[in-house]
């Protein structure tokens, strides 16, 4: 290896993708097969920086949605890995004729 004036010399890196953790939640719709048609749910998810899914948590119904469900959802979801540094949230985006299409 030639070591030029300026720069640092080459080196190999690896990239640690488990370094961080973080909890993806969506709202989402799902079908609820009691009732015959779809609710909206909140999805948890542990990714790591890769963003493949470590561990997913409890669905949690978000049709009854009062002040607390977010929160409740949240912190029953933070159980899943206490490492994780952050948090993303996904909400639900375009519908047509009442079906959420994106978020």
């Amino acid at each position: 290896m030639v070591q030029r004036e300026v720069g640092r010399p080459a080196t190999k890196y690896f990239f640690n993708y488990d370094a961080e953790r973080y909890l993806l939640c969506t709202i989402q719709e799902e079908l609820n097969p009691q009732l015959g048609h779809n609710d909206l749910v909140i999805k948890p998810h542990v990714v790591n920086m890769a963003g493949t899914i470590l561990s997913t948590g409890v669905t949690t119904d978000f049709s009854d949605y009062t002040r607390s469900t977010p929160a409740d959802a949240l912190r029953q979801a933070l159980q899943l890995d206490p490492t994780v540094v952050a948090v993303g949230l996904a909400f639900p985006g375009k519908i047509d004729h009442g079906v959420v299409q994106s978020s």
